[in-house]
């Protein structure tokens, strides 16, 4: 099960400064936007307590998340790093990148993180497209720690318990 996190006393970075920007983003409306003049944006938030992120879900622009009203390829990362503030788009470990055709919708993609075990200081979300990038709204979900984690599946073999590999 999964919580969405509560950002708004949060510390807010990326390159999205323009329209509403990064407070547009993270501001809990569909209705403002914040894009970077680029083929290439960011946006992210520093936790004050360290999140282990299970998904973060990006909502796109009225348009698209290029704003263009074309149908250009998109690519989503979502990335994390601990200790300083990233200082590009770039500086993190890859948790997720999904690519996909955009729609001239507003519409969300989910990015499941691979590591759910990490607690995290910085998550944020890179965009690339032919266009500029634009985010209508940013939500960040965080594993429960009131779910307990699965107890191991054991077999057993000619007395002996093993317990089985899990993907």
């Amino acid at each position: 099960m999964t919580t969405l996190i509560n950002i708004q006393s949060e510390q807010k970075f990326g390159d999205m400064i323009y329209g509403s920007g990064i407070s547009g983003i993270t501001d809990n409306s569909l209705l403002s936007t914040g894009y970077s003049q680029s083929k290439n944006g960011y946006a992210g938030v520093s936790f004050t307590l360290p999140k282990k992120i299970e998904k973060v879900r990006v909502w796109s622009a009225a348009n698209g998340f290029d704003a263009s009203g074309l149908t250009t390829a998109i690519n989503l990362t979502l990335r994390a790093k601990n200790g300083s503030v990233p200082t590009s788009r770039t500086d993190g470990t890859v948790l997720a990148s999904i690519s996909f055709v955009d729609q001239n919708t507003q519409h969300f993609k989910d990015l499941v993180s691979i590591d759910i075990v990490t607690e995290w200081d910085h998550v944020w979300v890179e965009c690339t497209t032919d266009v500029w990038t634009v985010f209508a709204e940013l939500e960040f979900y965080e594993v429960d720690a009131q779910t307990p984690s699965p107890e191991p599946d054991f077999i057993t073999v000619n007395n002996v318990s093993i317990m089985q590999k899990s993907c």
